[in-house]
C-alpha cells in the first residue's frame, strides 16, 4: 500500500513485489486478526497458534525488509543533478502571463549556482506553458532563448515539461482533432522535452493522463463528453499518449521521465527503467492543491518508485516537495512547499533490474487468475446442479 511510503525501512521487499505485496500482508493480517477476535475462549490452541501466525506475518517481512535496508549498499556511479522549484502559481500566473518571462525566471535562479561539472538540468511539468508545434519547435524563438540562454552557456543537457502540438496528415488517434480548412489533424500533449548542445530537442508524451482534464473516458462511443472536460488553464480534454513507455539518452545517462499522475503506478514507471534508465526523474506541477496533503502524498509516492526498481530519483515539482532520493527510498534532500529555488545534489546511476522491474504486478496477475477460476468453479458447480448431475 502507498502509506508505507513514509516508513520505506520496514518494505524494502517491494522490490519483488510492488505496492501489491503491501495489499496483500494488510488483508492477510487484519483477516487473521479478524478471525482472532471472532475465535471462542474455548479454542484456546487454535488462538495460540493463529497469534503466533499473525505475530510471524507481521514481524519476519519487516525484519527482513531491516536486514536488507542496512545490507544494501549502492555501487557508486553518481551524476550531478540541479532540481529547479520556479514557483509559479498555476491558478494566476502559469498560464495567462508570459512564458518566456516564466522560463527566464528559471534561468535566473540558477545564475552563479550552476557548475560546467553538473551533467543535467531538470525542470518541472509544462514549465513551458504555452502550446508549442514539435514539428518546428526548433525554429521559434522560444528554442533559441532557450539555447542561447542555457545550453550555450552551460553546456548542460536541459530537462523539461512542456504543452506541444504534433500535425498529422489523417487522423492518429482518438485524441486527433480537425484542423480548419483541411489541413489535417493536431494533438495536444503533456510533454517530456530534453534540449541539449549535440541533438535536436526530444519529445516523450505522457501516457498516464488525470482522468477528466486530461482524458476523457469512453470518448470513442460517446464524442460529446469531450466538451464535459474540465479547464485548469491548460490544454483539456483527452491529450494524445506515447505508444508505449521510453526513456531520453544523451551521452552516458539514461533516465525516465515520469510526468504528474505517471509516478502513481508502479508498473508503469518499471516499464520506464526497463527501457534502459539508470535513474528516474519525476516532473509535476502539485500546485493545483494548493497547502494540503495532497503535494505531500504525492512526493511521497515517489520513494516507493525508487525502492521497487533501485533506481535513484530526482523530483522537479513546480512549487514543491522537490527532491532527491536514493535506491532503497530514502529522501537525501528536497526543498520547502511554496518556495524559488534550485537543489543541488549526487545521485547514483543503476543500471540492475530488480525482480519487480523484470515482472512487474505478477502478484496482481496471480490473484486476478485465482479469482477468475474460482468465479468460473462457481458458475460451473451453479450449471451442473441445475441439471441435476453431481458436482464436487
Amino acid at each position: 500500500v502507498n502509506t508505507f511510503s513514509i516508513t520505506p525501512k520496514i518494505i524494502q521487499w517491494y522490490e519483488y513485489t510492488g505496492v501489491l505485496g503491501g495489499s496483500t500482508w494488510i488483508l492477510i493480517i487484519n483477516y487473521l486478526i479478524f478471525k482472532l477476535v471472532i475465535t471462542t475462549d474455548y479454542q484456546k490452541v487454535f488462538k495460540s497458534k493463529l497469534t503466533l501466525i499473525i505475530v510471524s506475518l507481521i514481524l519476519l517481512p519487516i525484519s527482513f525488509s531491516l536486514y536488507r535496508y542496512y545490507d544494501y549498499k549502492e555501487v557508486f556511479d553518481p551524476v550531478k543533478l540541479v532540481v529547479i522549484q520556479p514557483n509559479i502559481n498555476p491558478y494566476t500566473e502559469k498560464f495567462s502571463s508570459d512564458v518566456s518571462l516564466q522560463v527566464q525566471k528559471m534561468f535566473d535562479l540558477l545564475s552563479n549556482k550552476v557548475n560546467r561539472d553538473t551533467e543535467l538540468l531538470i525542470a518541472p511539468e509544462t514549465a513551458i506553458s504555452s502550446s508549442v508545434w514539435e514539428n518546428n519547435f526548433s525554429q521559434t524563438t522560444l528554442y533559441f532563448e532557450i539555447k542561447n540562454s542555457l545550453i550555450k552557456i552551460y553546456n548542460i543537457p536541459f530537462l523539461t515539461g512542456a504543452s506541444t502540438l504534433k500535425h498529422f496528415e489523417s487522423k492518429n488517434s482518438s485524441a486527433s482533432r480537425c484542423l480548419p480548412n483541411d489541413q489535417g489533424y493536431y494533438e495536444s500533449y503533456n510533454t517530456s522535452v530534453l534540449f541539449s548542445e549535440k541533438k535536436a530537442p526530444e519529445f516523450i508524451h505522457k501516457s498516464k493522463l488525470v482522468l477528466g482534464v486530461e482524458k476523457i473516458p469512453f470518448n470513442n462511443f460517446f464524442p460529446w463528453l469531450e466538451d464535459l472536460a474540465i479547464n485548469l488553464d491548460g490544454a483539456s480534454g483527452s491529450l494524445g499518449v506515447e505508444e508505449k513507455p521510453k526513456s531520453f539518452s544523451i551521452d552516458s545517462l539514461k533516465f525516465t521521465s515520469t510526468v504528474c499522475y505517471e509516478s502513481v503506478y508502479g508498473e508503469f514507471v518499471s516499464d520506464q527503467v526497463r527501457s534502459g534508465a539508470q535513474f528516474i526523474t519525476v516532473i509535476t506541477n502539485d500546485g493545483w492543491w494548493g497547502d494540503t496533503p495532497g503535494y505531500k502524498q504525492h512526493a511521497s509516492f515517489s520513494r516507493l518508485r525508487a525502492l521497487e526498481n533501485r533506481r535513484s530519483l530526482a523530483r522537479s515539482a513546480n512549487t514543491g516537495i522537490s527532491s532527491f532520493i536514493n535506491q532503497r527510498g530514502d529522501i537525501i534532500s528536497k526543498t520547502r512547499w511554496d518556495e524559488a529555488t534550485i537543489l543541488k545534489d549526487e545521485i547514483n546511476k543503476n543500471s540492475k533490474l530488480t525482480f519487480y522491474t523484470k515482472y512487474g504486478d505478477v502478484l496482481g496477475l496471480f490473484f486476478t487468475s485465482i479469482c477468475v477460476l474460482l468465479i468460473g468453479f462457481i458458475l460451473l458447480k451453479i450449471l451442473f446442479k441445475k441439471k441435476g448431475l453431481i458436482f464436487n
